[in-house]
This record gives structure tokens, C-alpha cells and sequence, in this order.
């Protein structure tokens, strides 16, 4: 399905497996064509340190699990995925004309949105819950079962592309409320 408000582009799957759960991964729009072309790769293949500044460092253990983050993380829930990036996305300027964030996910003064929707094994992940600084409004989902970690990057690949934008406003108010 189409989840409300996004617009959508499919990707070419040359052997699409059927028997496989919907999950969600965020993306910027720098990285977007190189997932779809490469596949996932798991943070510690990527160059540098792996992971994005504000995310769960490489070689910390969460949940009793060492190295947590080495792992390829989609969510059940698209309200949960659309806050990627946290400080990560912050915006950095703002004018009356325009709204500067730090990835440049702006589009007539709109953030823009953009996701892949995956298709994952079942049983190839282990559910966690919310790892974010910000609380999830989904009305399906439970912050404790909003995180599926996948450990084999076979078992995870994207087939559609959803994208859409709000403005800042409508952002802060859908999608955002701190931690107190």
C-alpha cells in the first residue's frame, strides 16, 4: 500500500520475494540512488566512522547487544521513520523567504520526506524499541516495537521510493515531541 501522503516511485527488482514483512528506512536524498544501486551496507562497511554524528556509535552495546549499531535498521512504522536524522537534520537558518536544514532537504521552503520501503526475511530481525530522543505518534505502533535490526544485509531490500514534503510547522507538530 501507499501510505497517505506520500507520493511514489518503484525500483526494478529483478527477483522480488514475496513472502517478506514491510519496513521502512530513511534516507538523505545524497545517499538515496546508491542504496537502490549497492544495496544496504551495514555501517561498519562505510567509510570513515560508519555511522551519522547523533546516531549510536559503532562498538557501544544497547540492550545488552555489543556493537548495536552495526546493523541496518528499517521500522514498521513510517511516522517512526520520518524523524531520521534528529539533530542530524536540524536546521541550521532560518529567514522568513527561506528554511536551511543541514542536509538540504528543502523544496519551496518544504522538508522534504524521503523513505524507502523495504521488503525484509521474516525472522531475520529482532524488534527494539525507540532509540530516538523524540516520542512516536503512530497509532499502530508501540514505542517499543518500532526498531527491527537486521543483521545480514541480504535480507533486506528496498522496492519502492516514497517521498513528501511539509513545512516546518506541520513537521514539528505531526512527527516531533522530545523526550522529557
Amino acid at each position: 500500500y501507499l501510505p497517505v501522503g506520500y507520493k511514489s516511485d518503484g525500483i526494478k527488482i529483478d527477483k522480488f520475494k514475496e513472502n517478506t514483512c514491510v519496513g521502512f528506512h530513511a534516507t538523505k536524498a545524497t545517499v538515496l540512488f546508491k542504496i537502490i544501486q549497492e544495496g544496504f551496507k551495514l555501517p561498519s562497511e562505510l567509510p570513515g566512522k560508519g555511522v551519522n554524528d547523533n546516531h549510536i556509535e559503532l562498538g557501544v552495546t544497547v540492550f545488552g547487544i555489543k556493537n548495536y549499531a552495526n546493523a541496518i535498521f528499517v521500522s514498521p512504522s513510517i511516522v517512526y521513520s520520518a524523524l531520521y536524522g534528529g539533530e542530524d537534520d536540524k536546521i541550521i537558518a532560518r529567514t522568513n523567504i527561506c528554511t536551511y536544514v543541514h542536509v538540504g532537504h528543502i523544496e519551496q521552503n518544504q522538508i522534504l520526506i524521503i523513505i524507502l520501503q523495504t521488503r525484509v526475511t521474516p525472522k531475520s530481525y529482532t524488534v527494539h524499541k525507540n532509540t530516538t530522543p523524540y516520542k512516536v505518534f503512530d497509532h499502530h505502533y508501540s514505542e517499543d516495537v518500532v526498531e527491527w535490526r537486521i543483521l545480514n544485509k541480504k535480507d533486506v531490500f528496498p522496492y519502492r521510493i516514497l517521498y513528501k514534503t511539509v513545512s516546518l510547522v506541520d513537521y514539528l507538530v505531526s512527527y516531533v515531541e522530545w523526550f522529557n
